[in-house]
């Protein structure tokens, strides 16, 4: 017998492979609804906009702005994933809250962690796929998209690349252009080391060849030291000193660095690997990288966040202004993941820190709560 005043408890059980399944399907089934509803919203917004973007040029017909807005709808989905699983959870323990399976499950003894974790798991797996296949294509469209812009709305085109073997920048001239390459970038000073330059005319015809030992980036030009000038033929010059027009800076030199998001997952750390050792700073890419990594956590975190505030029984007419609360606490938690991002690409953070701690963050505090929920 009982203490007297004790409340009783249902013998613990564990959740069958029934119910999980069940649980599961209805979370998955829900999150596909919302993330179609959410492609088509999107789909619909960035159309609208790149239609006001293109209006001047007459070369944007209805079908490019229509596949502009496809090659960059997959990256865009792909950064709604967490609002996306935290409506689809909110919607999964409505439903199973109207219909008062909730109580009776946990009336049979079932806790919250065994009912959540067929929800966690979905959110989880959601995490691996969108890093095991939609990060690839997404990247490999982003960067189409990205081609399209500059060609069509006006954007900048990239003018630096990096090699195994160092980095290449192009740049144009009054009658044609140029390509520099360099085995070595020196943050310190704005200088290469191991300097080559191709010279073209219009039509790419070759005019000119410079080798140089160093080089520094002046204020509109680049000055070549120990420069030797090897002209068609057997033409061939020394200056102790060469300068050579440029439009760019050092701001736009790593703005022009492929974006992280024309780079899927698995590329990322090669990428970074090439990026350091040319000499330059890849905060932007191992920040990218880490986020995505953390992405899985991160989607779990957020259905143990968001079954915080859908777990109150039906009956209690206070449970729609606990789901807005629950809404508004998301949209704190997005706003501090924008936050640390920030912090991050700034370096004011460490990089791993600005990554997971919004999954942390979730997972702590709906742990928290839940708690609380299940043992008071």
């Amino acid at each position: 017998r009982a203490a007297p005043g004790s409340a009783l408890k249902p013998p613990a059980m564990h959740l069958s492979a029934a119910l999980t399944l069940y649980f599961a399907r209805l979370f998955l089934l829900r999150f596909a609804w919302v993330i179609l509803a959410f492609a088509a919203v999107v789909l619909l917004f960035d159309a609208v906009e790149l239609f006001r973007r293109t209006a001047a040029n007459p070369l944007a017909t209805f079908d490019t702005v229509a596949a502009m807005s496809l090659v960059k709808l997959p990256d865009t989905i792909g950064r709604t994933l967490p609002f996306a699983v935290l409506v689809s959870t909110i919607l999964s323990l409505r439903r199973l809250n109207r219909h008062h399976e909730l109580e009776v499950t946990r009336a049979s003894g079932v806790s919250v962690w065994q009912l959540l974790l067929p929800l966690a798991a979905g959110g989880f797996a959601i995490g691996v796929v969108a890093l095991a296949a939609l990060s690839p294509a997404a990247s490999t469209l982003y960067a189409k998209y990205q081609e399209m812009e500059a060609e069509y709305v006006g954007g900048k085109p990239t003018l630096a690349a990096v090699a195994g073997k160092g980095v290449w920048f192009r740049q144009s001239t009054h009658d044609g252009h140029y390509f520099l390459h360099a085995r070595e970038f020196v943050p310190a000073n704005a200088g290469l080391r191991g300097v080559m330059v191709l010279m073209m005319e219009e039509g790419d015809r070759f005019t000119l060849r410079i080798d140089a030992d160093r080089a520094r980036l002046g204020l509109g030009y680049w000055v070549l030291y120990g420069a030797t000038l090897h002209g068609p033929g057997a033409q061939r010059r020394e200056a102790p000193v060469h300068r050579l027009e440029t439009e760019l800076t050092i701001e736009n030199i790593q703005e022009s660095f492929a974006h992280p998001a024309t780079l899927s997952f698995w590329a990322l750390p090669d990428f970074v690997r090439v990026l350091e050792a040319a000499g330059f700073p890849a905060v932007r890419h191992r920040l990218h990288w880490q986020t995505q990594l953390a992405l899985p956590v991160l989607l779990a975190a957020i259905v143990v966040a968001a079954a915080t505030f859908c777990l109150r029984p039906a009956r209690r007419g206070d449970a729609g202004a606990l789901i807005a609360v629950g809404l508004a606490c998301a949209m704190a938690l997005f706003f501090m993941m924008d936050v640390v991002s920030a912090l991050g690409a700034a370096s004011r953070i460490p990089v791993w820190l600005a990554a997971w701690s919004p999954a942390v963050v979730a997972a702590l505090l709906g742990s928290a709560v839940l708690f609380h929920l299940e043992d008071g």
